[in-house]
């Protein structure tokens, strides 16, 4: 049996050629895992695809209540604003799109039973 051809010791490798298709290929910035907005505190619990559930608590109150967020992760592409670029980036749903695209539950099992539902219904 012949052995590969060699240049300096080492054996002749190929070089990967990334195809059109490839090039064109967009790296989307992940949405963060913990955040706060309008005086709650979000942190993420579950993440599947396009699917996640952020853990809701009120910031100040220690015993406030606690809801989970079940949300279609949404990508936007890179921008400019003012003369600032931002990048392609994965974007939480807003609030007009509650109902479609984010859910609001108090019951935990019930969140992850909707992102279930989501993974499933989303084949």
């Amino acid at each position: 049996m012949a052995k590969p051809a060699t240049r300096l010791g080492k054996p002749n490798k190929k070089r990967f050629k990334a195809s059109a298709h490839e090039k064109k290929r967009v790296f989307y910035k992940p949405l963060p895992t913990q955040f706060c907005r309008k005086g709650f505190r979000y942190r993420q619990i579950a993440r599947e695809g396009d699917g996640a559930i952020y853990e809701q608590k009120w910031l100040g109150k220690e015993d406030g209540s606690i809801a989970y967020e079940v949300i279609l992760i949404r990508r936007r592409g890179a921008t400019e604003i003012q003369g600032k670029k931002i990048p392609a980036r994965e974007i939480y749903p807003c609030s007009t799109d509650w109902g479609s695209s984010g859910w609001t539950l108090t019951d935990k099992d019930r969140a992850f039973a909707k992102l279930k539902w989501l993974k499933e219904s989303r084949l």
